[in-house]
């Protein structure tokens, strides 16, 4: 999955933290980064995870924003399918 950030200056702070939950991290952009979670036995498993690890790092860095990228797209069709 892809991670992007709002300040790409803090994309070895989040490469680390994320590191040290026990992700797989690439850089793989300005304030991108692909991460996996190889123990996770599901995608949406690795889903949940990453979006838990990502929201524990902005309470810690609430000046920068980041997001699994797909993820606010996603929710906005499953919420429009059930109106």
């Amino acid at each position: 999955m892809r991670v992007r950030l709002s300040d790409k200056s803090y994309t070895q702070d989040l490469k680390a933290y994320l590191e040290a939950a026990e992700c797989t991290v690439r850089k793989v952009g300005q304030g991108l980064l692909e991460v996996s979670i190889p123990r996770a036995p599901s995608e949406d498993q690795a889903l949940r995870e990453i979006s838990l690890y990502l929201r524990t790092w902005q309470a810690m860095n609430p000046q920068v924003g980041a997001r699994v990228e797909g993820e606010d797209e996603s929710r906005s069709s499953d919420s429009a399918g059930t109106r």
